[in-house]
């Protein structure tokens, strides 16, 4: 009220001002008559139905990127597949392992130890 222009306070204004108050004021009302622990599970319906929602749209965005053909290839497994989620983004960026020298010679006299 305090921000608004005298010459913009009409009757309608006035009204809708008023119907706004009731209207939170019995906002208020009802959460103060409703306890914690329903607050909690109402945020938490709404928080899972959201939850879902964008679990959902992850999935259709994933399936509407995959290509039509899946390929042939087959993984080790009980299944021989590996799913799709196991592998890498195609967006991803490979790091090189950086093996030392020491661990690459230890390795090659284990080799020869064994041979």
């Amino acid at each position: 009220l305090l921000g608004m222009k005298m010459w913009s306070l009409t009757l309608e204004k006035k009204e809708e001002l008023l119907k706004t108050r009731d209207n939170k004021q019995q906002e208020l009302k009802n959460l103060q008559a409703t306890s914690k622990e329903d607050l909690w599970l109402r945020d938490l319906d709404e928080f899972s139905q959201k939850l879902d929602a964008v679990e959902q749209q992850e999935l259709q965005d994933e399936a509407s990127s995959m290509p039509d053909k899946p390929s042939k290839k087959k993984f080790g497994g009980k299944k021989g597949a590996l799913k799709m989620e196991a592998l890498p983004s195609p967006s991803a960026i490979r790091v090189v392992p950086r093996i030392a020298d020491e661990l690459k010679m230890k390795a090659a006299k284990q080799e020869a130890a064994k041979a």
